[in-house]
């Protein structure tokens, strides 16, 4: 007896030892383990598992949406952290709900619940739309999936959209406890931005120009900055086209160049290589399409031509003139045609392919791999210098056809006409059509590097306020600046941005009141954490 008693001791030590694996669990009584206990709620292990799943798969969607990765949701470390943000987020929606009926805040109006189905159906006609476009499922089924995605991809549910809209009125009628902040509490926080904002704009004066131009509130002017605004001439649709087509053809032969020469950099004699490679190079079409106007013009001109010629001789004349004028007709006729058709076909591409042919006497004993990314180099160096030279008297002859738009332009001020008025019917920045750009101007700077350079030493090339700049080439056509005004260097007047940190600094103070009113809540609550049943 005492044999087998000493031998059933020793079994259930070995039993102990190896984590019991001989017992069973009941998936169902498994299943119903409490993880959380609180508030007389108890939260299952199915149920915090069934959410951290969900989670899981919602932070997985948001990184591979956003950020271009997928992060691994199957290791140690981020499953534990699921936990934890799941069971505190059960916690603190138990207390949180328990907090707002005694408030008195836990049901919504019509209107607010209005407003949750609102957001609810923005978000799931959005994944129906994009998501389900081409689905074969219908009703339930159709509307679970699509529940399921909102979750996958926002990280939602419509109930969970209900509780944030009740959450809301229950911080909302916590926070009424908190003071606006005080007059002295401004300042010093005017002080502190005044000083951020003067180290940030001396170490980069750029940052300045940038924040103004797009309107946000500043609270330091650094010193060397004016006000400007300018009247844009844009190139002709054609003619942007056509530049926009040949810039990318550079850009994308830069490209390939660079990534022949990498693949060539253990080469030393590459110059060398390079010599002994000829390119033929097939020049450019005509790229620009001449406007109709031009050929009636010049049909005018032969007509004008034979005016001439009847005070010469009559008989003379009278033959010229028809003869002319037959000419002229079908000039414009035929040209008017042919421009049209060759307008049609440069919409579909406005350039035709360079083309280039090569020859070589590159050493025979040459590696053949080497050898053919030697001449593609050559090719594509050769093929860039064409293009860079279309670009160039693509650009002169862009110029050329707003040439008399801008210069009317300057005629026209200075004959006294109204400088914002004309700048609203004739401008083409939509900078300067609406906002606070319209209104006061782009701020500058030397050096500015926001905008072209072109644009920068016209605004800054001007001496007195006032002054008006000549025509000036620029990125996208003429630039006509005008000096506006000065910007006085210093902090902005206290008053002028009072409102907005009185604001930022309740709302700080609001949310961090509301924060530890919740943590308060939750520790009063003594919630039971049963963590560790979680691991099997």
């Amino acid at each position: 007896m005492q044999k087998k008693s000493l031998l059933a001791l020793m079994l259930a030590a070995m039993l102990l030892l190896s984590g019991c694996s001989l017992i069973q669990k009941d998936p169902v009584i498994d299943a119903a383990t409490p993880i959380v206990e609180v508030l007389g709620q108890t939260v299952t292990k199915s149920e915090v598992q069934s959410q951290i799943g969900s989670y899981l798969t919602s932070l997985q969607n948001y990184y591979a949406s956003n950020y271009g990765y997928t992060p691994d949701i199957t290791s140690s470390e981020t499953v534990s952290a699921a936990q934890d943000a799941v069971i505190n987020e059960i916690v603190e929606g138990i207390v949180t709900d328990a907090k707002a009926k005694e408030l008195g805040v836990d049901t919504l109006t019509e209107e607010e619940q209005a407003n949750v189905d609102s957001q609810w159906d923005s978000y799931y006609n959005l994944i129906k739309s994009y998501v389900f476009a081409d689905t074969e499922l219908e009703g339930e089924e159709l509307d679970k999936a699509i529940s399921d995605s909102v979750y996958s991809y926002f990280g939602v549910r419509k109930e969970d959209l209900t509780k944030q809209a009740i959450e809301t009125k229950l911080k909302n009628k916590v926070i009424e406890a908190v003071n606006p902040p005080t007059d002295s509490e401004i300042e010093a926080e005017f002080n502190k931005r005044v000083e951020e904002a003067k180290v940030n704009y001396t170490s980069n004066p750029s940052a300045y120009g940038s924040a103004v131009n797009k309107g946000d509130t500043v609270y330091y002017r650094p010193a060397g900055y004016r006000m400007v605004k300018q009247i844009l001439t844009k190139f002709t649709d054609d003619d942007q086209s056509v530049l926009d087509t040949l810039n990318g053809k550079v850009s994308d032969l830069n490209t390939e160049i660079s990534s022949l020469t990498s693949s060539l950099s253990d080469v030393e004699n590459l110059d060398d290589l390079l010599s002994h490679v000829t390119v033929v190079v097939n020049g450019l079409d005509n790229l620009v399409v001449r406007p109709v106007a031009e050929t009636v013009a010049s049909a005018t001109d032969l007509a004008a031509a034979a005016a001439e010629t009847v005070a010469e001789t009559a008989e003379n004349a009278a033959e010229a003139v028809t003869e002319t004028a037959e000419n002229a007709a079908e000039a414009v006729t035929d040209t008017a045609a042919e421009t049209v058709a060759a307008a049609a076909e440069q919409a579909k591409s406005v350039v035709n392919e360079l083309t280039a042919e090569t020859s070589d006497d590159l050493a025979a004993d040459l590696e053949e791999g080497l050898k053919t990314n030697v001449v593609a180099l050559a090719r594509a160096q050769a093929l860039k210098a064409q293009y860079e030279t279309a670009v160039t008297n693509a650009t002169e002859e862009a110029y050329q056809h707003i040439d008399a738009t801008a210069d009317d332009i300057l005629a026209q001020l200075a004959s006294g006409a109204d400088w914002d008025a004309l700048m609203a019917e004739k401008g083409q920045d939509p900078g300067m059509q609406s906002g606070s750009t319209a209104e006061n101007g782009y701020a500058v700077c030397e050096n500015f590097s926001d905008f072209d350079t072109n644009f920068t030493s016209a605004a800054m090339g001007l001496q007195n306020v006032g002054d008006v700049s000549d025509k000036t080439r620029g990125s996208y056509g003429y630039y006509i600046v005008k000096y506006i005004s000065d910007v006085a260097e210093g902090a902005v007047d206290l008053d002028s941005v009072k409102d907005l940190i009185s604001g930022d600094l309740l709302k700080t103070a609001q949310d961090n009141y509301f924060t530890e009113q919740v943590a308060q809540w939750v520790k009063d609550a003594a919630a039971k954490i049963n963590k560790n049943a979680l691991k099997d």
